[in-house]
């Protein structure tokens, strides 16, 4: 009778033993696949980031630097017409009395005294 316990015990240890090993072969692969999820979750996230940043930088490109761009354009036009108008003021017999060309510099002389 104490061979059959020990044949038992040793089927009961080979059986519990098997399953042990099967239990660990079934997390290790759980674990895998979970890290592989888990990385493929982190390169989505990463992905979604950069077309966040390429639809901002394209919102701010289109909302505020090209307006901006236009606004320049069209202020450097109008400086550059102005300062045309005024060198030929400067050359009209009536520049000695033009309210115009004294109110240009008494801006101009308000402009290089002004304090920053």
């Amino acid at each position: 009778m104490g061979n059959w316990i020990e044949i038992a015990s040793l089927v009961l240890n080979a059986v519990l033993g098997g399953t042990l090993i099967v239990t660990v072969a079934t997390l290790r692969a759980t674990v895998k696949k979970a890290e592989a999820e888990a990385e493929k979750a982190n390169a989505e996230v990463e992905r979604m980031k950069a077309d966040n940043d390429r639809s901002a930088m394209t919102t701010f490109q289109e909302f505020i630097v090209d307006p901006l761009k236009a606004e320049i354009k069209r202020l450097n036009r109008n400086v550059n017409g102005l300062q045309k108008a005024i060198r030929q003021a400067n050359s009209c017999p009536h520049s000695d009395d033009c309210p115009v060309l004294d109110e240009l510099q008494k801006q101009s002389d308000d402009d290089c005294g002004a304090k920053k």
